[in-house]
């Protein structure tokens, strides 16, 4: 039997989770329906691009949330670390690794080849351009794994 303490702790470590992975879902759902019906890809980009920056804010709340919990719990009610307990710490340092891949080395170079593109919508195939789509794959893949390690979190629960 949990004590409530433990619950509520339980409780705000799902909720974050779920936040974060959900939030993964919902931009990789959103985000091309919005290249799609948008009347610029230039249009397009800067509304993912706003949305991706609350995201961000977002992991970083799950981050602290994450952290905190675990913390507490491995304090409180963890008298020795089983190998599923290991398993869901190395996962949780997976998605924050991934994570701040993107958001401190991938975005920020993202960021400024979109800045010396201009716009999207007459620009033709550039090497910049290029270096955007393969910094975009890297994106998307680094996310994925995120994701990943997010939901094999769940599993360990």
């Amino acid at each position: 039997m949990h004590s409530v303490g433990e619950n509520i702790n339980q409780l705000f470590f799902l909720t974050a989770l779920a936040v974060w992975t959900g939030g993964i879902f919902v931009v990789a759902i959103v985000a091309p329906i919005i290249f799609r019906v948008a009347q610029s890809r230039d249009q397009a980009g800067a509304i993912v691009a706003a949305a991706l920056e609350q995201f961000d804010r977002l992991r970083l709340i799950g981050t602290a949330v994450l952290l905190a919990t675990s913390v507490v719990h491995y304090a409180k009610w963890v008298d020795q670390v089983n190998g599923t307990l290991a398993t869901r710490y190395a996962l949780l340092a997976g998605m924050v690794f991934f994570a701040a891949a993107v958001r401190f080395v991938v975005t920020p170079r993202l960021q400024r080849l979109n800045r010396e593109i201009g716009s999207f919508d007459r620009e033709g195939r550039t090497v910049n351009r290029q270096r955007f789509n393969d910094l975009h794959r890297w994106n998307s893949t680094l996310t994925t794994f995120e994701l990943l390690c997010g939901l094999a979190v769940f599993y360990t629960l």
